[in-house]
């Protein structure tokens, strides 16, 4: 870790009782009962103005959201979230990206932010989880402690490339991604 006590929130959303949809608060369920140090999860059925107050009370070194993923790589992609104020008029209204600029406007909390989408498969109107999610959750779950450690080297403005353990971990100034072809 690049300190010894990072600061990292996690917000898993999505709807319980829509199949795959329930990643996110599955995996920050799995991560209150685990035990990687200065990580504190919360689950959420969606996004609200609470959570920028939240996050500006916590201030975390990096926020990270998680949430099912419809068309993303399998088994998860992760990529930075930046603030800003544009207005969506759908459900949710409140985006990672719109929170961060209530963050950094109204709390005057600058915090980094990523997205984890986790990819899923079923949406239906159930409590079952698709067998392919359940393993890109499970996959998502083994690789969080690298994760977490890439993200927190990226947040310090530290660069590196490697290919370690089957992950391809690529990074540079203006895009950061983590993709695990496991």
């Amino acid at each position: 870790m690049i300190n010894n006590k990072p600061n990292i929130y996690v917000i898993g959303y999505g709807n319980r009782n829509r199949q795959d949809d329930c990643l996110g608060p599955e995996l920050a369920a799995m991560l209150k009962k685990g035990s990687i140090s200065g990580v504190t999860a919360v689950e959420k059925h969606q996004l609200s103005i609470d959570d920028a107050y939240d996050i500006a009370m916590f201030k975390p070194d990096v926020v990270i959201f998680i949430d099912a993923s419809i068309n993303g790589e399998e088994p998860f992609s992760i990529y930075p979230v930046y603030a800003h104020n544009k207005i969506n008029f759908s459900i949710p209204l409140f985006s990672p990206e719109m929170l961060l600029f209530i963050c950094s406007d109204f709390f005057d909390t600058d915090v980094k932010g990523y997205m984890v989408g986790i990819r899923g498969y079923e949406w239906g109107f159930n409590s079952e989880i698709s067998p392919g999610a359940v393993k890109n959750l499970d996959m998502t779950f083994n690789s969080l402690q690298d994760i977490f450690n890439i993200i927190l080297i990226n947040t310090y403005k530290f660069s590196f490339s490697e290919e370690a353990d089957g992950c391809k971990i690529s990074t540079d100034y203006r895009y950061r991604e983590y993709r695990s072809d496991g």
